[in-house]
């Protein structure tokens, strides 16, 4: 074969890519032979059979523990959050503990409902004339 695209001009000669059917029957023969076995442990005693019962449930739980320790991070991740948001409210409502929010709120709403009460009289004094 000539490659003549690259400007060379020099036999190439082809890879032989056929499996070696030797490796291959023993790769298979080994391959049977390890399922073989496997199969006999299970099945020749009590012992092994539970073995891989026990196998089985430890792979389960590993995967349970997998879910449980992400639930965790997240519910963390989710308080340190919301434990800004509540140092930002408490800061912001001039409040020094959470308990303090709520009486501070309800301070700032009778604040605001007698200035609307004010207000609100004023208003609808004016309220039959045109602009």
């Amino acid at each position: 074969m000539i490659i003549a695209d690259m400007n060379i001009t020099e036999e190439v000669e082809p890879v032989d890519h056929e499996p070696d059917p030797w490796k291959e029957l023993e790769a298979a023969d080994q391959q049977i032979r390890d399922q073989d076995t496997l199969i006999k442990s299970l099945s020749g005693g009590h012992l092994a059979k539970e073995v891989a019962e026990w196998q089985m449930r430890f792979i389960q739980l590993e995967g349970r523990l997998g879910q449980a320790v992400t639930t965790k991070n997240e519910a963390e991740k989710q308080a340190r959050y919301y434990g800004g948001v509540l140092k930002q409210i408490r800061k912001t409502l001039g409040a020094e503990t959470n308990q303090q929010i709520i009486s501070r709120i309800e301070q700032l709403a009778g604040n605001l409902s007698s200035a609307l009460d004010i207000s609100g009289g004023a208003s609808k004094a004016g309220a039959g004339k045109p602009k």
